[in-house]
């Protein structure tokens, strides 16, 4: 083993001839194969790496807390950031934990960003909600099939305008769906070619129906228009008809 030191550049080196040819090198070290540097303390005592502006004060440091087994990133300058940078080579970025969250303290937003306008997170002026959104421009895709895995596929895409597109069938088990704003906008739906509306789709009932209402909602109200499962119709008032209405009697 060797020790070097470089009066003239501050630089120290262990294991190896001139520090000098590092870029960073105020200390380097040479460790063969599986070994490092060791920070050793108590099982209830903190080690800590420190990043100092020569007031002496414990700001910015790297630190693991063997009382609670944590490890610690802490930046306290005012405008600190702390940056993970990942070079293009990297394919995967993994954390490995079932239990992983960021969390912030202070009465601010927490996000993650992803990409150049990406992010999830939490506003904390609206209590216990989460926030997933992208840019101005850009579509909120939802779907399966890792992309660097091969082939993203879309289930659910959110544009910039908040329409929505399913790539496939909507399940909704509350059985409510309510269209429109009260006094602003009216509910429409559209189908490009036919349109079928079916109930007892489990064909194990006799006594279902079509029912139409108003002044109401969720199948309250005054009742205009019922349709029986038996074909039966029922209209609570006068029925004007510009051509033949055909009714059928047995």
């Amino acid at each position: 083993d060797s020790l070097f030191v470089d009066v003239s550049e501050d630089s120290v080196g262990i294991g190896l001839t001139n520090p000098s040819t590092y870029s960073a090198d105020t200390l380097v070290i040479n460790t063969p194969d599986e070994k490092g540097i060791t920070l050793v303390s108590s099982s209830t005592e903190k080690a800590y790496l420190a990043f100092q502006d020569g007031t002496g004060a414990l700001e910015n440091f790297m630190s693991f807390d063997h009382a609670v087994n944590k490890m610690n990133f802490n930046v306290f300058d005012t405008g600190g950031d702390i940056n993970f940078t990942i070079g293009e080579g990297v394919t995967k970025f993994n954390i490995d934990n079932t239990n992983v969250r960021v969390y912030d303290d202070l009465v601010v937003d927490t996000y993650i960003f992803v990409g150049n306008d990406g992010f999830i997170g939490e506003n904390n002026t609206i209590p216990n909600s989460l926030h997933i959104g992208c840019g101005t421009s850009d579509s909120l895709r939802f779907g399966h099939n890792i992309p660097v895995e091969g082939g993203y596929t879309s289930d659910l895409v959110i544009d910039s305008s908040g329409n929505s597109t399913f790539a496939g069938n909507v399940a909704i088990n509350g059985g409510v769906v309510t269209l429109g704003i009260a006094d602003t906008s009216s509910g429409h739906i559209n189908a490009y070619e036919n349109m079928t509306f079916n109930i007892d789709i489990d064909n194990d009932d006799t006594t279902r129906y079509f029912g139409f209402y108003k002044n109401g909602s969720d199948g309250s109200g005054t009742e205009l228009l019922k349709i029986e499962e038996s074909g039966n119709s029922t209209f609570a008032g006068n029925v004007s008809a510009t051509d033949n209405i055909y009714l059928n009697s047995s």
